[in-house]
């Protein structure tokens, strides 16, 4: 894995200041430059970007991104493990989603970080999943908590909620209210939450600015592209 990856702005471009060649993990042939490696196939390893004059980190969170260069600048693809259910085999997977995306640009020799969008797209609707979570978030209740576990319970309930399910829109909107002091004793629990929340928060936004919904074809993880998804979900 390498550590860092140093960027620079010359005019209006952003330049890796890397020189020599990355030898590509899990290969012992494959080698690249620094601008043809984040440009490849292969990247997603980077290491952490710098600043090359000040060494200063760019991004607040580096954990979990996808580089891209393009148009002479980078494109930082932030993602989130958001449950998603297989209708064919009945169970649910965490797969890494694209949430949001900064703009890494240079203007006149300074490098510039544009603010987050919203890049997210939810999984298509599954009434087999909207079940499931109603009866997870029912046992939830009745047993208060006593087994903790409630983080991945939420996280399912955004899943389904971001694809529609009106019962579990409503749930999210009294969560805090009414598992507060389960959110008081498990803060381990609290801050995933709170990131589930706000991402079901900003998508809301950005359709209420007028966007319209749009699935993510799930058939590019190979567990799902065998997997009878019936219709072809289109924009809605």
């Amino acid at each position: 894995m390498i550590e860092l990856c140093p960027v620079d702005a010359i005019g209006d471009s952003v330049v890796i200041c890397k020189v020599g060649t990355i030898t590509v993990i899990d290969t012992t042939t494959v080698s690249l430059s620094w601008t043809a490696y984040i440009k490849s196939r292969f990247h997603g390893g980077e290491g952490t970007l710098v600043d090359c004059k000040t060494g200063e980190k760019l991004l607040k969170d580096d954990y979990n991104i996808q580089l891209s260069y393009s148009g002479k600048k980078i494109v930082v693809d932030k993602k989130r493990k958001i449950s998603v259910y297989d209708g064919v085999n009945r169970d649910w997977s965490r797969l890494d989603l694209p949430a949001y995306r900064q703009t890494i640009y240079a203007k006149n020799g300074k490098l510039y970080r544009s603010p987050d969008s919203m890049i997210f797209r939810p999984a298509p609707p599954d009434k087999k999943a909207f079940a499931q979570v109603y009866a997870e978030y029912q046992n939830f209740v009745v047993d208060k908590g006593q087994y903790g576990g409630m983080g991945t319970m939420v996280n399912k309930l955004v899943s389904t909620a971001l694809s529609g399910d009106k019962f579990s829109i409503s749930k999210l909107v009294t969560l805090k209210a009414d598992f507060a002091d389960y959110l008081d004793n498990h803060p381990e629990d609290a801050v995933g939450i709170g990131e589930d929340l706000k991402l079901y928060a900003d998508y809301s936004n950005y359709l209420k600015g007028g966007r319209r919904v749009k699935y993510f074809d799930l058939t590019i993880f190979p567990r799902f592209k065998k997997a009878a998804l019936g219709k072809k979900w289109e924009e809605k």
